[in-house]
């Protein structure tokens, strides 16, 4: 009996945790990459790689795509660790492309870091179930999804501008 009841007080107080992270400290992890982005992209080194990846672009097609393509090519995924990741960790632009590799966060703030640079707009973070991405929305009914799973749903849809 007495297992029971430290069973589920245990399971009371995970569930607490839960509520309290998706209700009260995601916002703040949000607000977080946003902040990451807009500080990122008034950085010189920033706006030179980028536009060093999407010079020869002559429309947003091109460019979305170029920056897409290094983003995937060129930064590994490296899954965060448990505290790295509830705890909103290792998510700057700069240590993302130090060391070449991320989640699927740092990714998706370095895409939309180097986007802001080139003056984008219309842009947000797509946070899914399990993994984050990227979108910019071309028109009223149009929204293009970069490096998403998307398989018809997504939690969160946060704008960086």
């Amino acid at each position: 009996m007495v297992v029971f009841q430290v069973f589920a007080v245990i399971f009371c107080l995970l569930c607490a945790l839960y509520v309290f992270y998706y209700t009260i400290f995601s916002p703040f992890v949000f607000s977080s990459w946003v902040s990451e982005i807009k500080t990122a992209e008034n950085d010189e080194y920033i706006f030179d790689l980028a536009y060093k990846l999407v010079k020869s672009c002559n429309n947003t097609e091109c460019v979305m795509n170029r920056i897409w393509y290094f983003v995937t090519r060129n930064i590994s995924y490296e899954k965060d660790t448990f505290f790295e990741n509830y705890l909103n960790l290792n998510n700057s632009v700069y240590q993302t492309l130090g060391e070449r590799k991320g989640d699927c966060e740092n990714k998706a703030i370095l895409a939309l870091s180097l986007l802001k640079s080139l003056g984008a707009d219309n842009l947000y973070i797509v946070v899914e179930k399990d993994h984050t991405c990227w979108a910019r929305k071309e028109r009223r009914d149009v929204i293009r999804f970069y490096n998403c799973n998307l398989d018809g749903e997504y939690e969160y849809m946060i704008s960086v501008d």
